[in-house]
C-alpha cells in the first residue's frame, strides 16, 4: 500500500523533494564562498576592499576627504545653509546655488492677501513674517544684509489696489 493515493500527489512530493536539495546545494556554495565558519576571507586584490593599514588611501576615500573639504569650505561661506530649508507656519527659506561656493536664498512668506479688503491685514502679516524671517536668520549668528534674499511674494509696498484693478473684488457683481 503507497503513502500516495494518487500519482499527482507523487509528483508533487518528489518536486518538493528536489526543490529542497537545491536549497541545500545552493547554500552550501554559498557558504564555501564565505570561507566557511571562523575562517577569513582571502583578499581578491579588489581596490574598493577596506584596508586595515590606516597608511593606505584608496582613490575614493580621497575623493571623500576632498569632498568634505569642500562641504566644509561651502558651508563657511555660507553658514546658514547648515539649517536650510526651513519650514514653520509664516515662512520657509530655501537656497540654491548662484555660483561658485555661493548661495542664494529664497524666502516665502505665507501672508495671503484673497479680498482687497483684506490687503492692510494683509500688509501687517507681510511685515511681521518678514521680520520673523530676519530674526531667524539672525538667531543662526548670520547677517542676513550680506545675504542675497528673494522674497516670495512680492514686497506689498510694490502692490497697488486700484478701484478698476482685477484684484480690487468689492466693484465685482459677480463675486458678491
Amino acid at each position: 500500500m503507497s503513502i500516495f493515493n494518487t500519482r499527482k500527489q507523487t509528483i508533487s512530493f518528489l518536486f518538493a523533494i528536489l526543490a529542497l536539495i537545491i536549497i541545500i546545494a545552493l547554500f552550501a556554495i554559498f557558504f564555501i564562498n564565505q570561507g566557511g565558519i571562523g575562517e577569513k576571507k582571502q583578499s581578491t586584490g579588489d581596490t574598493n576592499e577596506k584596508t586595515t593599514n590606516p597608511e593606505e588611501n584608496t582613490e575614493s576615500e580621497v575623493n571623500y576627504k576632498k569632498a568634505d573639504k569642500q562641504l566644509e569650505n561651502f558651508y563657511s561661506k555660507n553658514p546658514l545653509t547648515k539649517y536650510l530649508p526651513y519650514y514653520n507656519d509664516h515662512f520657509e527659506i530655501k537656497y540654491y546655488l548662484s555660483g561658485k561656493n555661493k548661495a542664494s536664498y529664497k524666502i516665502k512668506l505665507h501672508a495671503y492677501l484673497n479680498d482687497a479688503d483684506q490687503f492692510e491685514n494683509y500688509k501687517e502679516d507681510y511685515a511681521q513674517y518678514k521680520i520673523e524671517a530676519l530674526e531667524w536668520i539672525k538667531s543662526k549668528g548670520v547677517d542676513y544684509k550680506k545675504l542675497d534674499i528673494e522674497w516670495q511674494p512680492e514686497d506689498p509696498k510694490n502692490i497697488s489696489i486700484e478701484e478698476n484693478s482685477p484684484a480690487n473684488v468689492s466693484n465685482c457683481k459677480t463675486c458678491k
